[in-house]
């Protein structure tokens, strides 16, 4: 097409033979000119099959051999094929793409009006370089609404320039080359990022799972900081299983290293101003803030022990994971030590052998992963809780299903009783939705399919009106006990298994508090069975959850919140309801909630949806991290089609041509992401660019 309309061109005398020597043949030359490529953003890495050493794309080209350089690894790195042309390719066995940061930067620092938008949270106060705020002089007044993150204590205490360093004795240290001090966020170009993982599946059959590292900008207003256009696609690690911690780590280096340049300053050129910009080179600074992700994720990436340890289940303190059998794992909680655990992480690393490794890390919780490179970067106060898997997708769903109706709460008293589930979903029907309620709440006996998180979030805003209806006599909810039921029953069985379980975690406890004596008996830990003690574990859960999960909160709300939460944790302790470790994190919201501000800085909803746009690609199916690439460059094919219809909307003088050609990219984009991003896509825009140029030369098409 492109070739046909230069022979037709060449035809014309008033064409210059200079101007058709560089016009574009191929679709590769358009995307470049267009802006549409990501070959400066995206770079392609090795990864050896067996052991998962990365190797840069530079090392694969000049490389003497094809086996790993690791010592006692035999994988094969890559395969030389043999081209039709008779030329020779190296292709690599398994691949990742990953994303530059600072070129992001780059990028999203020129887009009109960005650079004056990642201000927008300072006041008359934020004008000039100011020293950290340490966190014990940060104090708000107890009713200070703290809504987004640039209100929590952690924005302006955090130094600029920091470098991470071991002494001798094995201490790390982080210390600011900047002198004297100044707090990272009042420098003009001072940012702050937030890193998401996740693993999800990109097949129809369900077998193969990827991992995707979103990074997004902080000092973006909250409502804006998540859009798709503003979350950077850093690194998609190849399934179709989870990698080890080493591979993790090896594919997490690009990542690192940029991090830690941006930690001392990197020179960008800014556009300043919208209508009349400025391009200046302007140093900027960046710290990783926050990794915001599902529990196994933070635990995966932040070197936690997992949720089976023992002594270590927790990211945040040292309470035992038998000690959620008794009031005593959720009060007086024996919060880990920061410093301690970074130490920890960094001697674990010096260690030689895996046997060294393993008892160390089985003993103290601690591994030593590729974030702990970063300065200011602690595990333990680095990865808030995130509440859509936390409070819904964990414990709503744990409270309606676990502890309500498996163990058969809503079962009929007696033959002729009316179905307590029954009355339940009928309540739901008959209740009053908004229409933008796409999702309602799940029904009981009907979860079989996957409920959403934020099925479950609407569940616990109104889940003590169908229960209700579901537990009350006349107009009351009586003071009395459901039946256990027949022993041969799903509900007595049930009941039976989860006593058996909780016997068995409290004689754990009480082992290891000297006091085996004072567990009690097997028959003493079947759970309760009054009805208002459930109904006001629910209406108090709706209360906290309503209380604590909104843009805006206060320190006293926070407060309020964390204590309605312990409280019923400890009052379902105390009626032998079993607890998983879901109850325990909730315990460690406060903390978090007053260093990022309110829960909606840590939602991981719009990072979910980005998965979605992933997952929804079309891809051919292969592995080796093909499927990767096509993932990865699926994503950055979007974000550059939208700044080229951002170029077309800032043209001063638009043709009706150009409105014709605007309109045609926005349909592509709005028609999915799976959509925009095929060649016919831009094919059917070169077909379309009637520009000025070859109107005169009497070209209408392309």
């Amino acid at each position: 097409m492109l070739r046909s309309s230069q022979r037709q061109l060449s035809s014309n005398p008033d064409v210059p033979i200079e101007d058709l020597e560089r016009m574009a043949l191929t679709i590769r030359t358009v995307e470049r000119r267009l802006g549409l490529d990501s070959s400066d953003i995206i770079t392609t890495y090795t990864l050896c099959p067996l052991c998962g050493r990365s190797y840069h794309p530079d090392y694969i080209a000049d490389a003497d051999e094809n086996t790993c350089q690791n010592e006692n690894c035999e994988g094969i790195l890559y395969d030389v094929k043999t081209l039709a042309s008779g030329q020779r390719k190296r292709t690599p066995r398994l691949t990742y793409p990953c994303a530059s940061i600072i070129a992001w930067f780059r990028r999203i620092l020129n887009h009109p009006g960005m650079a004056e938008l990642t201000r927008s949270w300072c006041t008359e106060n934020d004008q000039e370089l100011a020293q950290p705020v340490p966190v014990e002089q940060w104090r708000v007044d107890m009713n200070t609404p703290l809504g987004d993150i640039s209100k929590g204590h952690g924005w302006r205490s955090r130094p600029s320039q920091q470098e991470r360093t071991v002494d001798e004795a094995g201490n790390v240290r982080d210390q600011s080359r900047a002198n004297p001090l100044v707090a990272l966020k009042s420098l003009p170009y001072g940012f702050s990022c937030s890193l998401n993982t996740d693993w999800f599946q990109v097949t129809r059959e369900g077998n193969y799972s990827v991992g995707a590292c979103y990074l997004v900008l902080d000092n973006i207003p909250r409502h804006l900081r998540f859009l798709r256009e503003n979350i950077c696609l850093v690194l998609i690690m190849p399934g179709p299983k989870e990698p080890n911690g080493y591979a993790l780590d090896q594919m997490l280096a690009p990542l690192i290293e940029e991090l830690l340049q941006l930690e001392q300053g990197v020179e960008i050129n800014i556009r300043e101003g919208r209508d009349a910009p400025i391009y200046r080179d302007q140093l900027v600074y960046a710290e990783l803030s926050q990794h915001i992700a599902d529990l196994m994720a933070r635990i995966k990436m932040g070197g936690g022990a997992g949720l089976k340890s023992e002594l270590n289940f927790c990211l945040y303190c040292r309470a035992r994971l038998s000690s959620l059998s008794v009031p005593a794992g959720f009060i007086h909680l024996p919060y880990r030590d920061p410093q301690e655990d970074l130490n920890n992480a960094y001697f674990w690393r010096s260690l030689e052998t895996a046997e060294e490794r393993k008892a160390f890390f089985d003993f103290t919780g601690n591994r030593f992963t590729a974030l702990h490179e970063l300065p200011g970067w602690h595990t333990s106060t680095s990865s808030p809780p995130d509440a859509m898997h936390l409070l819904y997708l964990g414990v709503m769903n744990w409270i309606l299903i676990r502890t309500l109706f498996q163990p058969g709460m809503l079962t009929k008293s007696r033959p002729t009783d009316e179905d307590p589930v029954a009355r339940f979903n009928a309540c739901l029907d008959q209740m009053w939705m908004p229409k933008n309620f796409s999702r309602l709440p799940p029904k009981l006996g009907q979860t079989n399919t996957k409920i959403k998180a934020d099925q479950w979030k609407l569940a616990t805003r109104l889940v003590f009106v169908p229960l209700y209806m579901a537990f009350r006599l006349g107009d009351v909810i009586p003071n009395a006990c459901v039946p256990r039921g027949n022993k041969s029953s799903t509900g007595a069985k049930n009941q039976t298994s989860r006593a058996k379980a909780l016997h068995r975690e409290r004689q754990k406890h009480y082992a290891t508090i000297g006091r085996p004596q004072d567990c009690p008996r097997v028959e003493d830990c079947f759970p309760s069975r009054n009805l208002r003690f459930h109904y006001k574990q629910v209406l108090s859960y709706s209360i906290a959850t309503g209380t604590l999960d909104k843009r805006t909160v206060t320190p006293a709300e926070i407060e309020f919140g964390a204590q309605l939460l312990e409280t019923i944790c400890i009052d379902y302790a105390e009626n032998n309801i079993p607890l998983p470790p879901n109850f325990h994190m909730m315990m460690h919201l406060e903390e978090p909630m007053l260093k990022y501000g309110s829960l909606y800085n840590s939602h991981v909803w719009a990072l979910e949806r980005a998965n979605g746009v992933l997952s929804g690609m079309k891809h051919n199916g292969h592995s080796g991290g093909e499927l990767e690439g096509t993932l990865m460059r699926g994503w950055w094919g979007i974000a550059n089609l939208q700044n080229l219809i951002r170029m077309y909307r800032e043209l001063p003088d638009r043709t009706p041509n150009d409105d014709e050609v605007l309109k045609s990219l926005l349909s592509a984009l709005h028609g999915g992401p799976e959509h925009a991003l095929q060649r016919g896509t831009l094919a059917a825009y070169i077909a379309q660019a009637r520009t000025e140029y070859t109107q005169l030369h009497g070209i209408h098409g392309m």
